[in-house]
């Protein structure tokens, strides 16, 4: 489900992102062809006058970092785009999708907690909103079971997910919504940049 979600991000951010690109680099395009058209109309009419030579070279300077700004918000508003998505795609999962996430991301977070302990730890204590209690409590008894150890359920302020601590709270594993999605537009960036900026 994970790796198909982010297919079908990606592939929808991609195809908004190439659009956005495009128009800004279009828009870029025209400004430096501009600059550079002006530049030489005003270096045949003033030849003798080299101190305006600066000038030419500032407004294709100033051309070129409106491009690069352009890219700049292009790029910004394909993140925007690409984390409303991801909420609304979140919000719109059902039942059974929302407990299979919690399942997933709990049984990865105390893994993760169990294998940094050494396995020494019996007890942890799984954190959700207070929308994921109900499924949270289902999870942690069947978790309990297999796992065979102590889960205790507690409310906090995140969307979704789970954020796990070990009993005492000094190992701490964060899988809310909010911290994957960060994450993930993390990874996204990286690859957009090389996908679409070499």
């Amino acid at each position: 489900m994970a790796s198909e979600l982010r297919r079908v991000i990606l592939s929808k951010a991609e195809e908004e992102a190439k659009k956005i690109i495009s128009i800004a680099e279009e828009e870029a395009k025209k400004i430096i062809e501009e600059a550079n058209k002006l530049k030489q109309q005003e270096i045949s009419r003033e030849k003798e006058k080299i101190t305006k030579g600066v000038n030419y070279e500032t407004r294709i300077a100033e051309a070129r970092l409106r491009a690069r700004m352009l890219v700049a918000e292009a790029k910004n508003e394909v993140l925007k785009l690409l984390e409303k998505y991801v909420w609304n795609y979140l919000n719109d999962i059902d039942f059974v999708q929302r407990e299979q996430s919690l399942l997933n991301l709990t049984k990865e977070a105390i893994k993760a907690i169990l294998e940094d302990l050494g396995g020494a730890s019996k007890r942890v204590v799984i954190h959700v909103s207070k929308k994921d209690l109900d499924i949270a409590k289902k999870v942690s008894e069947a978790l309990s079971k297999e796992l065979h150890l102590d889960i205790d359920v507690k409310e906090i302020d995140i969307s979704g997910g789970v954020i796990v601590s070990s009993s005492d709270g000094n190992m701490v594993v964060d899988n809310s919504y909010e911290n994957r999605l960060k994450r993930f537009i993390e990874v996204f960036l990286s690859e957009f940049r090389n996908e679409v900026f070499g």
